[in-house]
């Protein structure tokens, strides 16, 4: 993904949150570019130019016990497509552990079947 910018980023960015994780921000391969805006002031009609920082961009949120600042630092090109894997919900647990219920039930009744009968 890229990503635009009026001021130059440093290649990674390190933040520890309250909650314990950590936001991760990677700006790679800056190229510098010069957009043009038509003035939107009718008194000044000016064409106005601005320079802005354009970057390989990635931003995640993870648990610093997953990843290293150190290992980003040493090699943020390897983070420009990493993506966090996503916890499951408590219902997606339920459901798993309803499934998993149900065929150990399914399992109990037949070896039920083959001992009694």
């Amino acid at each position: 993904m890229k990503a635009r910018f009026t001021e130059k980023q440093n290649p990674v960015t390190w933040n520890m949150l309250t909650d314990g994780k950590v936001d991760v921000t990677i700006c790679l391969n800056e190229n510098t570019v010069t957009e043009t805006y038509s003035g939107g002031d009718p008194e000044n009609p000016e064409d106005i130019e601005q320079t802005v920082y354009e970057y390989d961009f990635n931003q995640f949120r993870e648990n610093p016990e997953k990843i290293s600042e150190e290992t980003v630092r040493a090699s943020p090109g390897k983070y420009l497509k990493y993506i966090p894997a996503t916890e499951k919900s408590t219902e997606q647990l339920l459901a798993e552990q309803s499934e998993q219920i149900e065929m150990l039930k399914d399992c109990l009744l037949e070896m039920s079947e083959q001992v009694y009968a």
